[in-house]
């Protein structure tokens, strides 16, 4: 039976129990294996509570025994662990011209993949079920297993989503969650990317127009209202992206090799296009790159100063364009962050690239069912 969600969107969890549930199964997911005076000792919660959350974990088979551990006196202490194959999720990001898919065990081990290239709006649907099929024949893990299943959805095919949300829970039987680009590429990288799995506060670019997720410990806030300052999370528009400014420099005719790069066509210019300028050393080119790095710094600096994150991961594409970036963004950090906060946070770069998205939307299903359990 799929639960009655109050919205079509992957959420916070509520209630105490549902915090709870994240909290321990995020650990036993990272510490492994771990044992229930260890737990209590991470989350300073009494040991007759985490017991009877493991205990109730252990009856529905969602967690394994792993013999004792090393006493340091007193009762050796039983060693427990996740049972990865008791469930799995199932991730599906949909961008303008392709649909890509992995299913992950519990642990985020990902089994297989598959991706369509190119695809009719009209037809999404049927598209995502072809996905749906080669997830599970190849894997041979039968639907029942799969708990939930994450869409990644960027903001032009968000509405087309929605329609058919509904129609492919009541065919699989399984609840679907949909979730923006850059919240599924932040939760991809905080589960996947070392650099940042241990950090409890962190806030993840996506791009280069500012968008950002700020996610603390098991809670996530995207760009919102003014109110607690998330609206400083929000993108500053396409037309101020690197790819548009690019244009208008081609439009005007001034030199730079950026348009033979996009085959002779304007509309073909990407932020790839430009980041493969840089590379050849196009003047244009570099110093776009440079400027969206000092004025990216600012914003991120006002972000740390707001936030106080330990971690600030670049991503969505304009990671990949090395030290020109990078030195000119950690310049403008510096400037303008609080003093106090300079020697606090890192600035890391995103590593599961193309990936991070449909990864991200497995680790929000597998999220899901650690909450519902």
């Amino acid at each position: 039976m799929i639960p009655k969600k109050k919205t079509k969107f992957t959420t916070n969890p509520s209630s105490d129990r549902e915090k709870k549930n994240l909290l321990f199964l995020n650990l036993i997911q990272k510490h492994k294996p771990t044992s229930r005076s260890e737990l209590s000792k991470l989350t300073d919660i009494n040991a007759v509570t985490v017991s009877n959350y493991i205990n109730g974990y252990l009856k529905k088979g969602l967690i394994l025994e792993r013999g004792y551990d090393i006493s340091s006196g007193g009762r050796r202490p039983e060693l427990i662990e996740l049972n990865k194959g008791w469930g799995y999720g199932i991730g599906i990001s949909v961008c303008k011209d392709r649909i890509k898919g992995v299913l992950a065990d519990l642990d985020m081990e990902v089994l297989t993949d598959g991706s369509i290239e190119g695809y009719a709006r009209e037809n999404l649907k049927s598209f995502i079920d072809e996905i749906l099929k080669k997830l599970l024949d190849s894997s041979k893990i039968d639907k029942t297993q799969v708990k939930h299943i994450g869409i990644g959805v960027s903001g032009d095919v968000l509405a087309d989503i929605i329609k058919v949300k509904d129609l492919i829970e009541t065919e699989t039987g399984v609840p679907v969650l949909i979730a923006e680009s850059a919240l599924c590429a932040a939760f991809g990288e905080k589960s996947l990317n070392p650099d940042v799995r241990e950090a409890g506060r962190f806030i993840y670019i996506f791009g280069d127009v500012g968008q950002g997720v700020f996610i603390n410990n098991n809670e996530f806030f995207e760009p919102g209202d003014d109110k607690n300052g998330y609206a400083y999370l929000k993108s500053w528009g396409q037309g101020l992206s690197i790819a548009n400014e690019a244009k208008t420099i081609v439009e005007r005719g001034m030199g730079t090799n950026i348009i033979d790069i996009a085959g002779g066509a304007i509309e073909r210019i990407t932020l790839e296009t430009v980041i493969k300028a840089t590379a050849e050393h196009d003047e244009m080119a570099v110093d776009l790159v440079k400027m969206a790095g000092m004025n990216l710094g600012v914003r991120i600096a006002y972000l740390i100063n707001l936030f106080e994150p330990e971690v600030i991961i670049i991503g969505g594409g304009i990671e990949k364009a090395g030290n020109v970036f990078f030195d000119p963004l950690k310049a403008s950090i510096d400037r303008f962050i609080l003093r106090r906060m300079l020697d606090k946070v890192r600035l890391v770069p995103a590593i599961l690239g193309e990936d991070a998205c449909v990864k991200g939307g497995a680790s929000l299903a597998i999220r899901e069912t650690f909450i519902e359990i």
